[in-house]
């Protein structure tokens, strides 16, 4: 007969453990003669040593030395502690209703109520312990003024979610264990400061389970552990902190856990493990430290779940192979210099040493996304293997995205992060370009606008671990934002190396140029229509009075109905001297090859098309008046154009063809072809709408 789990862990019998296979010899037994005594294995030139930097940990005895090939330590399974492996090995009966995430955490509160009536109270004791706050260095032990360090951060952020994601499930949870009243003696033991204590212990100190050791075979499953990552506390190989230089080998076989090293370590060494390649963001968030100079740092940047999902589904239709395999190496052959962000897309909820902090240190508000990331690398920076292709799918047009259906490929090779920027520029690739620098920005922005909240000096290791996080985070954000940015000028100015002399100049129009390049009989025409609808002809004005979407549309619509009268007189042997700019003829050919006037429809061009998701902007809308209806929209245009003809009945735009249809379809192409261009100062002030002549 089976016994529920929550009766059982708030009972006051306690004689359940006293007859497990693991066991005490005295309530003051030292850590290493219990683990030893229970089946564990040290390596006989190793002590346990402590210090307040470093906790406990593992040292050479002073006049020994470890040689690679050597093992550290050996745990057995049946000293583990996560709920699946206590189940299987000590308490079949006991079942549990709780994931096992939560199963772990409460089985572990209640080992550290029965003090040294639990088998594992040597270990325990070692442990940081709950109700110090300054036991953990982890944010979520940070004090009011250790906030004010990480304030605007991604760090922030991640902090702020897994509190709140703790505290509901605590809530829960000591609803379910203690709905009877008589058990309120019990509840008071119980804590929020002990809840946060183990789940603290499990993020800083668990190791994902069988799948992360003999790196890719999968052979030895914890009981009741599907995928094999279920965190997983192990004696004695948690005591070796992280050094990402050492060699390390993580053993798992049916009986033991082990660590080797593959190096060898002299005597009076601190013994390290190797947690993998991870941010400071990660270290702090996950562990409660940083490292100097770390290599692997990097900025995070989350997609939401609805682009997510677009996304996915859209590769998945394609066939799009990741840009990243097993091999860590990116399908052009290229090294992947930001090895970790592979396994942080897929972290457990709670991992250890594979960061459960991972899955939440994003820009967003969402923990269920996906992570991608950009960081320094010799060669300048690097964005995460598949980042950029995912955000080009995301900021398609439905013209793009028409285009790109059934191209397996997908131009795989412009996609990796050394040759995204070089090839042929388009609309997508410049939409690309200004959506990273924008979203870059406002990471940089939401960091910068609490410089004069830091105090003028860390006075705690909290603080330096802190400050050197957001110090890194602004290097980062400040590099890369200059390359990108120098790159964005040196195409906008036609100064790109890959770029003919002006030919991307030639390919953007902003309001300024709408004034600058039409035959002079229109120029007069459009600045009519202007002042009729918007009272200004100034283009600063114009956006300020959010004018940009009519002040192209008219631009447009008087193209269209100016070639039209050229073809004709074209077409008639006359010749007016006035004849198109090569570019923008080619342009409207372009055009009109791609939005036939009969798929006009009067819809909002962001709407959903045929069951897809709507054109997504990672940073706004494609323009500023993209939620207004455009049926009612264009009736505003069509009044403004008709009094600016009342008074110029010769107008170019007094012509019986242009219609609610023909500004609908100027109004179309203004919002599916252009892109928010950033202002490249500080970011502070307001972007522009600005078209690009993509002609195929």
């Amino acid at each position: 007969m089976s016994t529920d789990f929550s009766e059982w862990l708030i009972a006051h019998d306690n004689s359940p453990y006293a007859s497990l296979q693991v066991g005490t010899v005295s309530p003051d037994e030292d850590f290493s003669t219990w683990f030893v005594s229970n089946g564990g294995y040290l390596h006989p030139s190793l002590e346990l040593a402590s210090s307040a930097e470093d906790g406990h940990y593992l040292r050479v005895k002073h006049d020994q030395s470890l040689a690679a090939g050597d093992t550290i330590v050996s745990c057995p399974h049946d000293l583990t502690l996560s709920w699946p492996s206590t189940h299987k090995y000590h308490f079949k009966d006991i079942q549990s209703d709780f994931t096992p995430h939560l199963s772990t955490r409460l089985f572990l509160m209640k080992q550290y109520l029965l003090k040294a009536y639990s088998p594992w109270w040597p270990y325990i004791r070692l442990l940081p312990q709950p109700y110090d706050q300054d036991s953990f260095q982890t944010p979520m032990y940070y004090s009011t003024q250790d906030m004010l360090w990480i304030k605007g951060t991604n760090l922030e952020h991640a902090r702020d979610v897994r509190e709140e994601a703790w505290r509901k499930e605590f809530d829960d949870v000591f609803k379910m264990l203690f709905a009877n009243s008589d058990e309120i003696e019990q509840s008071r033991l119980w804590t929020w400061q002990l809840y946060l204590w183990a789940c603290t212990v499990m993020t800083s100190r668990s190791f994902p389970g069988p799948a992360a050791f003999n790196r890719d075979e999968h052979n030895y499953p914890i009981h009741n552990d599907v995928d094999g990552r279920s965190p997983v506390l192990i004696p004695g190989l948690d005591f070796l902190n992280h050094n990402p230089t050492s060699r390390v080998a993580w053993l798992w076989d049916f009986r033991m856990c082990t660590i080797k090293t593959d190096m060898a370590i002299t005597a009076g060494s601190q013994v390290p493990n190797n947690y993998g390649p991870k941010s400071n963001g990660e270290l702090i968030m996950g562990y409660g430290f940083s490292l100097p100079n770390n290599p692997s740092d990097h900025f995070t940047i989350g997609f939401s779940p609805a682009i997510s999902t677009y996304v996915k589904k859209v590769k998945a239709r394609r066939r799009l192979p990741n840009l990243i395999g097993p091999d860590n190496k990116c399908h052009d052959g290229t090294e992947n210099s930001i090895d970790a962000f592979d396994s942080i897309e897929h972290s457990a909820d709670e991992s250890g040493y594979s960061s459960e902090s991972a899955d939440i240190l994003v820009t967003g508000s969402s923990v269920e996304r996906d992570i991608h990331c950009v960081g320094l690398s010799k060669d300048g920076y690097t964005f995460s293997p598949n980042f950029l292709r995912d955000l080009s799918i995301a900021v398609e047009s439905p013209r793009e995205r028409r285009e790109n259906e059934g191209l397996s490929s997908f131009r795989d090779h412009h996609f990796t992060n050394q040759h995204f920027w070089d090839a042929h520029i388009s609309r997508n690739k410049l939409h690309v370009m200004c959506a990273v620098i924008m979203i870059l920005q406002k990471g940089r922005l939401g960091i910068r606008q609490h410089d004069e909240d830091i105090p003028g000096q860390e006075r705690s290791a909290k603080q330096m671990d802190a400050s050197r996080y957001r110090k890194s985070q602004l290097k980062i954000l400040d590099l890369v934002l200059e390359s990108l940015q120098e790159t964005l000028i040196s195409y906008t100015a036609g100064t790109h190396k890959d770029e003919p002399l002006s030919h991307l100049s030639r390919r953007t129009v902003r309001l300024e140029d709408t004034l600058k390049e039409l035959p002079e009989s229109l120029l007069k025409d459009y600045r009519n229509v202007l002042y009729a609808g918007l009272k200004t002809r100034d283009p600063v004005k114009m956006r300020k009075r959010g004018g940009a979407d009519f002040a192209f549309t008219a631009w447009l619509l008087g193209l269209l109905v100016f070639n039209k009268y050229e073809s004709e007189a074209i077409q008639n042997g006359i010749s007016t001297g006035s004849a198109f700019k090569g570019r923008l003829y080619i342009w409207i050919q372009f055009l009109e090859k791609h939005y036939p006037a009969n798929e006009v429809d009067g819809t909002n061009p962001n709407a959903q098309e045929a069951g897809e998701s709507p054109w997504f902007d990672p940073v706004r809308g494609s323009a500023e008046n993209s939620e207004d209806d455009p049926s009612a929209t264009v009736v505003s245009y069509l009044r403004a154009i008709q009094s600016a003809v009342s008074k110029h009945p010769t107008s170019i735009y007094n012509d019986p063809e242009i219609s609610l249809k023909s500004l609908q379809w100027c109004l179309q192409v203004v919002r599916m072809e252009g892109v928010w261009y950033p202002n490249l100062e500080d970011g502070r002030e307001e972007d522009q709408w600005l078209l690009f002549l993509d002609t195929g």
